[in-house]
């Protein structure tokens, strides 16, 4: 189970809480942690899972339910980053040819002659 969660372990600290229900069955619930050092870090990604089942069904079925969550977040957090550098690369660009033109139309006007 825990082999299945160390590529978000990677990423994250992870909060686990395992309780027993009334009848037998277990719930545990896997909470990762907002990055703090990471003010844009997206809440989505630090949404709890949840899985109800007997001791036998959590053995069996946990850890490739655990492969899933642990994909899915490491992908979003990764097209997130991958979003961002390339927003970040478009305002850049965006500001460089902005401020070339104005700075032509200032060396233009400065070399006009003035009144003839």
């Amino acid at each position: 189970m825990f082999t299945e969660l160390v590529p978000l372990l990677k990423q994250r600290q992870i909060v686990m809480i395992v309780s027993c229900l009334d009848n037998g069955l277990l719930r545990v619930n896997v909470i990762p942690k907002k990055r703090d050092q990471e003010v844009g870090d997206n809440p989505a990604l630090a949404e709890p899972l949840s899985f109800t089942g007997s001791p036998d069904e959590l053995d069996r079925e946990l850890p490739a339910q655990l492969t899933t969550f642990t994909e899915s977040v490491i992908k979003t957090g990764s097209n997130l980053d991958e979003l961002r550098a390339e927003h970040a690369a478009a305002i850049k660009a965006s500001r460089t040819k902005n401020t070339a033109p104005r700075e032509s139309r200032t060396s233009n006007a400065r070399q006009r002659p003035s009144g003839s």
